[in-house]
């Protein structure tokens, strides 16, 4: 009796042979390409592991003529669901979808039209319930990706070159992709990727990815990953430079009060593998811009901070506006907007945007070790230039809040600071 309750369980519960599955004609209409050369390849896939790079275990994959810059892919017998469609402009017959820092070198198209131009491509982004007989989308081919940007120094051309492969933990959802940086040289470090040597990403599978950055010349380099859960394609920064949304890099570095440096983060890559694991941080004391409750509703303005008698042209200049006597001058975590610059000769500026008009105090010191914090020979002498607003600096002992204090009730207030 138990076998024919278990037998009945299971064609309950298992597909049963007898049903026909639903089946539809996919039409893949084509047009902006470049030229009539070469062929069109179309993948169509179900599986989101699959998606884009491994085409040979796509649901179907067909190649189909150019005419007059457009072409035309037809899948039939196709399983209702969901999917995603990518074509490539495979100029040289050489029927192969070509990657170059897992962003496509030749014309490519997505279903959806995703522009995938420095976000990288995502499954979620381009797929679509398919559930007709017979149903057409239309895709334009784009041409140019991050790819094209792709500008190593000249004196590693000759260099061997090896794979970084990077597994991301700590990400606290599946949204968007991992945008990573790598940078060759100290310019544009940390968030400025245009100046990147190479860009790259990983797609989120259940809040993880691994993925390689590969063809990299031995040397030295600093790598920066962001989650782009907005799938923009950009790393986003608050209006005070600090990170917008999860970032990471190799090492034990925190972004605490100023950004990680080029020296302080670089690796060098001299051999034909190297593995890192990067914990993602979604808050930093930069991130954390927390005004009084009675000033939010007010009119804002934004505060320019002029610095000036910097002794080293180094580091970073930090700065911190406290509303009220708490914490003052170098208790940071009762700041309400902390910010920092990069030290140039001639005077540093630093900026507080969209602050609600009230009562502050500013207290600036130079970072010049770059870690973050107000250095002081045995906790109590500074061991780093210091100012604050009003310039009130005393002989003896940290500035006071009530001779440092001003009040912001325009849109735009300048101030001057001479550090000490």
């Amino acid at each position: 009796m138990r076998i024919l309750v278990l037998s009945a369980a299971l064609l309950a519960f298992s597909p049963c042979p007898a049903l026909a599955q639903n089946t539809g004609t996919l039409t893949v209409a084509v047009d902006g390409l470049a030229d009539d050369k070469g062929q069109v390849i179309a993948a169509l896939y179900d599986n989101p592991f699959s998606f884009p790079f491994d085409h040979t275990t796509a649901k179907r994959l067909f190649t189909a003529d150019i005419s007059g810059r457009s072409s035309r892919v037809v899948f039939k017998d196709i399983p209702y669901g969901r999917y995603a469609v990518l074509i490539a402009h495979d100029r040289d017959f050489s029927n192969t979808m070509k990657f170059r820092a897992r962003f496509p070198v030749e014309g490519y198209g997505t279903s959806n039209n995703y522009d995938a131009g420095l976000a990288g491509l995502s499954f979620d982004a381009s797929s679509f319930m398919f559930s007709s007989t017979e149903e057409t989308i239309n895709i334009t081919a784009r041409y140019g990706s991050a790819a094209d940007k792709i500008s190593f120094p000249f004196d590693r051309d000759k260099s061997p070159r090896g794979r970084i492969n990077v597994k991301v933990e700590g990400l606290r959802n599946s949204k968007g992709n991992v945008l990573a940086a790598l940078f060759a040289t100290e310019d544009g470090f940390p968030f400025d990727a245009e100046k990147a040597a190479l860009r790259t990403y990983g797609m989120i599978s259940y809040g993880k990815t691994e993925f390689p950055i590969e063809d990299v010349p031995y040397g030295d380099y600093a790598l920066v990953l962001f989650h782009d859960e907005s799938a923009d394609g950009r790393f986003g920064l608050l209006p005070n430079g600090a990170p917008a949304e999860g970032y990471g890099i190799p090492g034990k570095y925190v972004f605490r009060y100023g950004p990680p440096t080029f020296p302080r983060s670089s690796f060098r890559l001299k051999e034909p593998v190297r593995e890192f694991a990067i914990n993602m941080v979604y808050e930093t004391a930069c991130s954390r811009i927390n005004f009084p409750d009675d000033r939010m509703d007010k009119p804002k303005g934004d505060i320019a901070v002029r610095v000036s008698n910097v002794k080293k042209v180094k580091g970073w200049v930090m700065g911190a506006l406290f509303p009220a006597k708490k914490g003052f001058p170098t208790g940071l975590g009762h700041a309400s907007m902390l910010t920092y610059a990069p030290v140039e000769a001639g005077g540093t500026g630093l900026k507080f945007p969209g602050v609600p008009y009230g009562e502050y105090a500013i207290a600036v010191f130079h970072d010049a070790n770059q870690d973050g914090k107000f250095n002081r020979f045995l906790g109590v002498i500074p061991a780093e230039q210091y100012g604050a607003s009003n310039n009130v600096l005393r002989t003896f002992g940290p500035p006071e809040y009530r001779k440092a204090r001003f009040t912001l009730e325009k849109p735009r207030l300048e101030l001057n600071v001479g550090l000490k």
